[in-house]
């Protein structure tokens, strides 16, 4: 589990001048979010992923895409860890 102090450093999400968009939000949830931290060294199940989702993600407005930088992203994760 990352915490707030845990390196997160090679683990970045998608080079963000490439955001991707999706239709639905459980697509970008499973992409953006859970393929995220579980690549790293953390298990997506021990995060409360629809908080992070809430957090990071624009409404189907906005295509559904990540709209935070990557250092805001994996602070938004380590504060929505399960305990």
């Amino acid at each position: 589990m990352l915490s707030s102090t845990h390196s997160h450093k090679g683990y970045r999400r998608k080079d963000k001048n490439m955001t991707a968009t999706y239709s639905t939000k459980n697509e970008a949830i499973a992409a953006e979010i859970v393929a995220v931290i579980n690549s790293g060294m953390a298990d997506a199940d021990d995060y409360d992923v629809d908080a992070i989702a809430d957090e990071v993600l624009g409404d189907y407005g906005d295509g559904y895409a990540v709209q935070v930088e990557d250092d805001d992203f994996w602070a938004i994760v380590a504060k929505h860890a399960r305990n």
